[in-house]
């Protein structure tokens, strides 16, 4: 994705990022009307998940303002991808607003449960999976389908007692550490949580605003000085991959600080982990023209390149970002964020034995995956990253009866964007999967 937003967000994906957006209350002679084109809308399913129709001619212009028509097609391709041909759908069950409800189109593969809203006009304004029941799934074809994404993974599910180290259950490429995008936030939130554990910070703390990033994020368009409290930059930072809070709290809690908790408890590793970057410097060095900045940061070792941050400091501003280089994968082998999924799997069980239940109520506001997956569990963290090339996805899950799990896949690919929603639909299936005695 060329926007910051997208190539450096933290993304909240689930296998269709699109919010259902619930239309306006019609009188009541157009309200049939409606019921019936969300009817014909409905029976229409299998043909647009299979993009045997004009989409643009089908979604309001509203709904493409938040997801562009190459995201929406990305996700009907990825869908087919994991569950085969979409084949039929149920009859439509009706929502508690008018033009709205669910209906379960049956693929090949799977049973996928959509909420779909209609505007009065008839158009799709909503349109978001809250479920994906895959038949016949195994441990064996999650495994297959991972290792067919092109590019580079590494992955694990681990099973977390507070006793014993992580226990991997399955994976493959686990040693191997890879671009991680936004996931390294859950490294700054970890040490923040441990500070406050120490007695040496508090959430209620405030800080000041005192420079922007670039997006995601809203801070960035805040006014210079704004107070805001640690807990609240930390909701952000994690809610919606807020740059700015990112970069504030990594300079409130200083750069070696999170760098030391991350080599014990983990959530980065590898040659390239250290130092960590902040997003503004991680943008910035992304860019062709920035010179002898640039070149002594990809020619040095971790000493060197802590040097750098340092001596070019001034540099490290968004007036200094180009955007072009993010329209494709753009140095994500040494100017990103890396851990192994091993270490991502020791900062899980981090969270799941050791973290306040502040902290573990942030990386649960998004559960990442759909709804009715997420309900499954007693408890659903979620935290993953992406930028082109990169995409990334953890999942903290305990159980009805206290166990924990966690769901750890990076994706990289050094020559191509990846499909974002193909992956978040590989996590999905392994948070069912743990859901299965036999699967454990």
């Amino acid at each position: 994705m060329p926007r910051i937003a997208g190539a450096l967000a933290l993304l909240a994906l689930t296998p269709l990022a699109a919010s259902a957006q619930a239309p306006p209350a019609p009188v009541p002679a157009p309200l049939v009307v409606q019921h019936d084109a969300l009817a014909a809308m409905v029976a229409r399913l299998p043909a647009i998940l299979a993009e045997d129709a004009v989409l643009e001619a089908l979604f309001t212009p509203e709904f493409f303002a938040a997801v562009p028509l190459q995201q929406l097609q990305s996700v009907f391709a990825s869908l087919r991808t994991q569950h085969g041909a979409p084949v039929s759908v149920s009859p439509l069950q009706r929502g508690s607003s008018a033009g709205s409800g669910t209906a379960i189109v049956t693929f090949d593969r799977a049973d996928v449960t959509i909420a779909i809203a209609v505007d009065a006009s008839g158009r799709i304004a909503g349109l978001r999976i809250t479920d994906v029941a895959t038949r016949d799934d195994s441990m064996s074809r999650l495994t297959a389908d991972l290792a067919a994404l092109p590019g580079t993974v590494g992955w694990g599910l681990y099973r977390l007692r507070s006793d014993a180290a992580p226990e991997q259950i399955a994976g493959a490429g686990d040693t191997q550490s890879l671009a991680i995008g936004s996931s390294f936030k859950l490294t700054v939130l970890a040490a923040l949580d441990a500070e406050i554990a120490a007695g040496r910070m508090r959430w209620t703390d405030v800080i000041t605003l005192d420079r922007p990033s670039v997006p995601s994020g809203m801070m960035q368009d805040w006014p210079t000085g704004t107070p805001i409290t640690l807990q609240a930059a930390a909701q952000l930072m994690i809610a919606i991959s807020d740059n700015s809070a990112t970069d504030l709290l990594i300079r409130h809690l200083g750069r070696e600080r999170i760098e030391a908790f991350a080599r014990q408890h983990g959530g980065l590793s590898g040659a390239w982990a250290f130092p960590l970057l902040t997003t503004i410097e991680a943008t910035v060095l992304k860019n062709p023209a920035l010179g002898q900045a640039r070149t002594d940061w990809l020619a040095g070792n971790e000493a060197q390149r802590r040097a750098v941050l340092t001596r070019h400091a001034a540099l490290f501003i968004p007036a200094n970002v180009d955007y072009a280089a993010f329209a494709r994968p753009a140095d994500i082998s040494r100017i990103e964020w890396f851990a192994s999924a091993d270490s991502m799997a020791s900062l899980m069980h981090w969270y799941a034995h050791r973290a306040s239940a502040t902290a573990r109520a942030i990386i649960a506001v998004n559960p990442g995956i759909p709804s009715g997956n997420a309900r499954q569990w007693a408890y659903v963290g979620y935290k993953g990253g992406s930028e082109p090339g990169v995409m990334a996805f953890n999942l903290l899950l305990r159980g009805s009866d206290g166990e924990h799990y966690a769901v750890v896949m990076s994706w990289n690919n050094e020559t191509a964007s990846v499909e974002e929603s193909r992956l978040a639909a590989l996590a999905a299936r392994a948070a069912a999967l743990l859901r299965r005695p036999e699967a454990r």
